[in-house]
């Protein structure tokens, strides 16, 4: 299944810029290992119907089966030094900290998966960088003793940009919405073998479950499936450093819900994000390079008063000399030759074959007889 990059984007950013303000409700009056086991089985939930009718794009082997356990596995490995980082330090400074995932993932994508990084996008990452820890300087601090927060953090986020490879790895291989099923029913299944997390989970009230409900509706299911689809068409780089519009968009809806102010840090962190984002994407914005999905200006037929002449003028030269002089010819050659050549397409097989450099002009184009009929019949 095919879904357009352009919707893709929104989807995945504004399922991660809303998905924190559930989840920090939740927060709020519960153990965060439990949180993340009761949002878990709700996007389970969601993801069933979407997983059923894709479950055909599914190669089962060693690699993909593995992909699902190590995603699995990584989640809950960074939930959980998630967990041990916030017990001992501030969530500012764990934020902050948290955000480096996008580097690291550059980095482990560049090593496994060859995946170009440009100099352009690493300027992008530095101003993106630069843009949260101003965004979050007003309560970030760092104690003395924040070794060890510190290095919970920054496990974090390396479990985190794991999950990131191993889904780009298999993602040719297991469909999106199948693979997100697979690594929650592992993930779930393994939390619940705490009584801990039973205990918790049975005593929530309508409320906390609602909290969780929507939480789990806006990045496990909504916010994870678009992204892991969007790894199909873009680096795992820029769709990460676009999934960095999520905090602002954070910010602006605890505006319009709750009043809350945004700080004179807040605004100017999330200008420097933007303005990121945007230098590290200008080429494609202003070009429509061909990683878009569309063609650079003048180097491919690309206008459609160019197309729509060059079919005009092939049309004319297929009823002038080369082909009446050879039709005792092309009636000699056998159906599938007359075939393929037809399924070629004439506008198709002319464009080829101008910008082949046999003649990069469209004016006074009068291709040799014995050569065009060489290409057209192989012969």
């Amino acid at each position: 299944m095919r879904i357009p990059l352009y919707l893709l984007i929104p989807l995945f950013i504004i399922g991660g810029g809303l998905y924190a303000i559930p989840y920090q409700i939740s927060l709020s009056s519960m153990n965060l290992m439990s949180a993340v086991c009761g949002v878990f089985l709700f996007a389970m939930v969601f993801s069933l119907p979407g997983a059923w009718i894709q479950r055909g794009h599914f190669v089962p082997g060693r690699k993909s089966i593995a992909g699902v356990v190590a995603v699995a596995l990584f989640g809950i490995a960074a939930n959980y030094a998630l967990s041990r980082s916030l017990e001992i330090s501030s969530a500012t400074l764990f934020i902050v900290i948290a955000r480096t995932e996008i580097v690291i993932a550059m980095i482990l994508g560049w090593l496994f998966l060859k995946e170009k990084v440009t100099v352009r996008l690493w300027i992008g990452v530095v101003v993106v960088m630069i843009g949260v820890i101003l965004m979050k300087s007003e309560g970030l601090s760092i104690p003395l003793d924040a070794l060890i927060p510190v290095v919970w953090a920054f496990a974090c986020a390396f479990f985190f940009a794991l999950i990131q490879i191993v889904s780009k790895a298999v993602i040719h291989l297991i469909d999106p919405q199948v693979l997100n099923v697979s690594r929650l029913v592992i993930a779930s299944t393994l939390l619940l073998g705490s009584e801990e997390i039973r205990n918790e989970l049975s005593g929530l009230s309508y409320s906390q479950w609602s909290m969780l409900a929507l939480a789990a509706f806006f990045w496990p299911f909504l916010g994870r499936v678009t992204y892991t689809y969007s790894l199909k068409y873009m680096t795992i780089s820029k769709a990460m450093l676009l999934g960095m519009l999520s905090p602002v968009l954070t910010i602006v809806v605890e505006y319009y819900l709750y009043g809350t102010l945004i700080s004179p840090s807040e605004m100017g962190g999330s200008l420097l994000i933007i303005l990121g984002i945007v230098w590290s994407f200008l080429p494609t914005l202003l070009n429509k390079s061909p990683e878009s999905g569309t063609s650079k200006p003048g180097r491919h037929c690309c206008s459609k008063l160019k197309c729509l002449l060059v079919h005009f003028r092939f049309s004319y030269y297929l009823r002038t000399s080369p082909f009446r002089k050879r039709d005792a010819d092309y009636r000699d050659h056998p159906q599938e030759t007359r075939r393929r050549v037809a399924e070629r397409g004439r506008t198709e097989f002319f464009c080829r074959w101008v910008y082949q450099g046999k003649n990069p002009g469209l004016s006074g184009i009068r291709p040799a007889d014995g050569d065009f009929h060489q290409q057209a019949f192989g012969g």
